[in-house]
């Protein structure tokens, strides 16, 4: 679209936009079309369609918040990412600003009103983006938090409005959804050097007092967790949120260097959870107490704190305390796994022991030069059960909870290697997306299987690799379960143990890829 034709463009819209209200629903639609495949490249044209779009008051608001909506994510943003030297106008800052406190139009408008003002990051949109998320952002918590990711990313200059979102910003510590995020850019600012001292600097008895009545209620509901929710599932997320914040907080009351934060502090290291100790050690390290270093040392030879008390120590140049056994390459692997099998997205908790099984060097898919890999068997004990399996660290780190330990060392990074292979011609189709032609190989392939033994076959996905296609599917031959790859001249059967715990199509496919990714990518290398 030449110049002319987007002028001509523009000039409908803007003619149309007064009358919005009144306009079909047809064009209505072509408005949003275009603004989806328009793109604006000065402040001038952006603030013009702006200032129409806006200009009626907020009250009378007539469907034009749809647009506006549009307008912000298919031309603002993207303009803003493009034209880092310009920001919005303090007058449509100020439009915005207005429209983002209009009720009716509130749970359209607020998210896409902030991400914009963050994006942009100029003195006056960080100034109103700090007063509109501390006294009326988005009901739902999770857009508040998302409004606030673009002042984390990366950006060739630091925000031009950093300092202008401080102190404001500060006070929407008070929101528990967006307090642990709020203090997290105070100190990701203050680490970078976008600030010259922590904003929380002169709040520091505010949040003191606030770690002390976190650091309370944990301890709380380690006695009493009945008090707090009625299911076990419905606790860890109290305790997750309440996990977060304290993290936050000993960041923050370290990065502003007041010693009046050491009594609290020092409270979080009573509490069981290991993480917790292990944050607010390093926060009395850093405000100079020995007490804090000492207390990284020791909670450094537990695997699931390891690589952060680690991190730590070498950050106060006190690495070298530690035993040497405990940082060899081995142990830090085995402490990444811990801390990844931890998280609450992964298996929740650390395992009881970790043994290291297997030690390679070779080359990975999407990486240049070969990467050590290690294999680790993890075990949990619970009574008289015990669950283990077998977990990756290297290229990737990765843990099933399935049982692995039949297979051989190369099989089980083969697994892993399928799992973690991306490349726009490796990829599956799931089953209720087939094409006609894909569904009548099936019917062919699946009539062929039973002519040869095979029983209950039902296919579960169909897989595709470098040109190849697969057909992956589970069936029963010779009494015994078991997934089958079928390929246009042969086919490959992967008999399965009887067991709760073994692998499904999904893995016995991502060990099929892994096999010829791993083979292809060491051809005529040995292994270290």
């Amino acid at each position: 679209m030449n110049d002319d034709q987007l002028q001509a463009v523009w000039n409908q819209l803007l003619a149309d936009l007064p009358g919005y209200g009144e306009l079909s629903p047809e064009r209505r639609a072509a408005i949003g079309e275009t603004l989806r495949e328009t793109e604006l490249d000065d402040v001038e044209g952006i603030d013009e369609f702006l200032e129409v779009l806006t200009s009626r008051k907020p009250a009378a608001a007539d469907g034009r918040e749809h647009v506006l909506a549009l307008f912000l994510q298919y031309s603002v943003q993207p303009w803003l990412l493009r034209d880092t030297a310009h920001g919005l106008t303090p007058s449509a800052v100020s439009r915005l600003a207005e429209w983002h406190r209009v009720p009716e139009s509130a749970t359209l408008l607020r998210f896409p009103i902030l991400k914009t003002l963050a994006i942009d990051a100029y003195p006056p949109a960080a100034a109103a983006l700090a007063e509109l998320i501390t006294t009326a952002p988005p009901d739902d918590a999770r857009q508040a938090l998302l409004s606030l990711v673009p002042l984390f990313q990366p950006r060739e200059q630091p925000p031009a409005g950093a300092a202008a979102l401080f102190p404001k910003l500060l006070d929407a510590v008070a929101l528990p959804a967006l307090a642990p995020a709020v203090l997290d850019l105070a100190n990701f600012f203050t680490r970078r050097g976008v600030l010259a001292e922590h904003p929380a600097k002169t709040r520091v008895a505010e949040l003191t007092n606030l770690l002390g009545a976190v650091v309370g209620r944990l301890s709380r509901m380690e006695e009493h967790p009945r008090e707090f929710a009625e299911t076990p599932q419905a606790l860890s997320e109290i305790v997750n949120e309440a996990v977060t914040l304290v993290v936050s907080l000993c960041d923050a009351l370290a990065l502003a260097g007041d010693p009046a934060a050491v009594g609290k502090l020092r409270q979080v290291l009573d509490l069981p959870h290991r993480r917790l100790q292990t944050e607010a050690a390093a926060a009395l390290a850093r405000l100079g107490e020995e007490e804090g270093r000492d207390r990284l040392i020791e909670l450094a030879k537990q695997p699931v704190v390891r690589t952060r008390a680690l991190h730590y120590l070498e950050e106060l140049g006190a690495a070298d305390k530690l035993d040497a056994a405990l940082r060899t390459p081995e142990a830090r692997a085995e402490g990444d796994l811990a801390a990844w099998m931890a998280q609450p997205t992964r298996f929740g908790v650390a395992p009881d022991t970790l043994e290291l099984i297997d030690t390679t060097k070779q080359f990975w898919p999407g990486y240049v030069d070969p990467v050590t890999c290690y294999l680790f068997v993890y075990e949990y004990q619970r009574g008289p059960k015990t669950v283990s399996g077998v977990g990756l660290v290297g290229p990737t780190v990765n843990a099933l909870q399935v049982d692995l330990q039949d297979l051989p060392p190369c099989d089980i990074y083969a697994l892993y290697a399928g799992l973690d292979s991306e490349h726009g011609e490796i990829y599956e189709t799931p089953v209720d997306e087939l094409s006609p032609d894909q569904a009548d190989a099936w019917q062919n392939v699946s009539a062929a299987l039973k002519n040869q033994g095979y029983e209950n076959a039902e296919l579960a996905m169909w897989g595709h690799f470098f040109g190849e296609q697969f057909a992956v599917a589970t069936a029963r031959h010779n009494g015994r379960e078991g997934v089958l790859i079928v390929a246009d001249d042969h086919s490959e059967w992967f008999s399965l143990p009887a067991t709760s715990r073994t692998l499904g199509p999904t893995e016995v496919y991502s060990l099929f890829k892994g096999r010829r990714l791993l083979k292809a990518f060491n051809k005529g290398e040995s292994s270290e």
